[in-house]
């Protein structure tokens, strides 16, 4: 199957912006997440991240899972 180019950049470009977006959560070390606003990462979460991280485990499985049952 084939996708047209519009919607591989869009996919790709979601994908980017949700990794950010996961990322500040867990990331310490990310000092322009909203630089004009903060330098640092306010929302960073310490050792709640775990949780973070196993959202995006589950949604992972679930994407795969998706994939699999349409094919």
């Amino acid at each position: 199957m084939q996708y047209p180019l519009l919607t591989v950049y869009l996919c790709s470009l979601l994908g980017g912006f949700t990794h950010v977006f996961f990322d500040m959560f867990t990331h310490k070390d990310m000092p322009y997440v909203i630089y004009p606003l903060a330098y640092g990462n306010p929302f960073y979460m310490g050792n709640a991240s775990i949780i973070v991280e196993i959202i995006v485990i589950l949604l992972a499985a679930y994407s795969i899972l998706q994939w699999i049952k349409a094919k």
